[in-house]
């Protein structure tokens, strides 16, 4: 039993920290991207077409959570997992050989768009499949603790791309780079990807979903089934993930498009302020997990919420007026809260839905949050602040959705018990 929680903790770890890596290349290399796929457009034009292709990623997104969702409810959360990065592996590799404008104008550009949409696709399955299936296989008084491994891999994923993105961007010249040396953090996800194969090829079915295959009581209802039966649950499950994936690009992706673009900063200094930022979340999380497993999350949720949205608007003011020290201060006080509701919130979405339909349930109402509202964050904060020329308005957008959220889990506070 030990060494199915060991591999499954290792898998969760490194295999959700690899998909989050493939995904999470393209907005931190947006600036050299642009300049590769719409080199013809004004800077400010060509920054938003590039995220216009983001966002299509983001679209694609619940269509895989149908697909992946349905093969982890009927043929095993260890095969979900596998097809998943495969898909992943295959889409980001071929990103990072793609001809560019140069080479075939803006059919360079459909091709990102159809791979970065294969990418979206792949990852509809894999994070929400990742937290299920550590939240299965832990212990009812250690889900918390299981569950937040898997936004640690995630954020983990974020940080190693950041890295990676400052490496190339500390020791290449920016024509070095545009002549080719982008391509190498896509390439290196090849070999990574390679690695979480492997992991995931050893891993066990989670023993209650074990039980539904030799009672055979696997539940194939169609997804319009499930959504008629579960409309609470999956209104909380979308409003919950909204307010974490705009918190998530706000402060850990839109920072570095925002500082180079609009503030001017060079690219590798915003590249070490945000990660010093995310290694930060990612060493809090799993300590997140563990306190909430202690203290439940009736408390931690609505605390994080509250914090967050009167942290937004002083951190966004400050980090367009002050030293970059300061930049980073304001950037480590807001990680906390956001550790903790990045911990919490995803073990608390997979425990509102029963076993034999949680893939696809949960996977559904996580990445239709992601596609509406994750991809389309960047575009509406930098619009925001180009049009108002006022720093802190992606923060009013934060806090709406954070009232929104309240107001929600307010009306839901009974769900908030369960299994805690």
């Amino acid at each position: 039993m030990k060494q199915r929680k060991s591999s499954a903790l290792l898998a969760g770890i490194i295999g959700n920290a690899i998909e989050t890596y493939d995904l999470s290349i393209y907005p931190f290399f947006t600036v050299y991207l642009a300049k590769a796929f719409f080199p013809d457009q004004s800077s400010f034009v060509s920054l938003l077409e590039i995220f216009g292709i983001f966002l299509f990623g983001y679209l694609a997104r619940p269509l895989g959570s149908l697909i992946f969702g349905y093969i982890g409810d009927i043929y095993g959360r260890k095969k979900a997992l596998i097809s998943s990065s495969l898909l992943m592996m295959v889409a980001t590799g071929i990103i990072g050989i793609l001809p560019t404008y140069q080479s075939i104008g803006y059919f360079a550009a459909l091709l990102l768009l159809i791979f970065r949409a294969i990418q979206g696709l792949s990852f509809g399955g894999e994070y929400t499949g990742s937290v299920i299936y550590l939240v299965e296989h832990a212990s009812k008084h250690r889900r918390n603790t299981f569950g937040s491994i898997a936004a640690m891999g995630s954020n983990l994923g974020i940080f190693l791309s950041s890295i990676t993105c400052l490496l190339i961007t500390l020791n290449f010249s920016e024509q070095q780079i545009m002549q080719g040396l982008w391509r190498i953090p896509f390439l290196l996800s090849l070999l990574f990807s390679l690695i979480c194969f492997g992991l995931r090829s050893f891993i066990y079915e989670p023993k209650d979903f074990d039980e539904l295959l030799s009672k055979k009581s696997i539940d194939r209802r169609s997804i319009l089934e499930l959504i008629k039966h579960q409309k609470t649950e999956l209104a909380l499950i979308i409003v919950l993930t909204w307010f974490g994936v705009i918190t998530t690009y706000l402060l850990f992706v839109y920072l570095v498009p925002y500082l180079v673009h609009t503030l001017h900063y060079q690219t590798s200094t915003a590249l070490t302020l945000n990660a010093l930022s995310i290694g930060v979340l990612v060493s809090i999380i799993p300590l997140a997990g563990f306190i909430a497993d202690k203290v439940g999350r009736n408390i931690i949720i609505p605390t994080c919420i509250v914090s967050l949205a009167i942290l937004i608007i002083p951190y966004l003011y400050f980090i367009s007026t002050t030293h970059y020290r300061i930049i980073i201060f304001l950037q480590l006080a807001i990680t906390v809260p956001a550790a903790f509701y990045f911990a919490t919130v995803p073990v608390f979405l997979v425990e509102l839905i029963q076993v034999s339909v949680r893939c696809r349930t949960v996977s559904l109402g996580y990445n239709i949050a992601a596609a509406i509202f994750g991809g389309t964050t960047p575009l509406i904060a930098l619009s925001l602040v180009e049009k108002t020329n006022l720093p802190f308005m992606p923060g009013i957008y934060l806090i709406i959705c954070a009232i929104i959220t309240f107001i929600m889990l307010r009306k839901s506070k009974s769900h908030l018990t369960i299994s805690t």
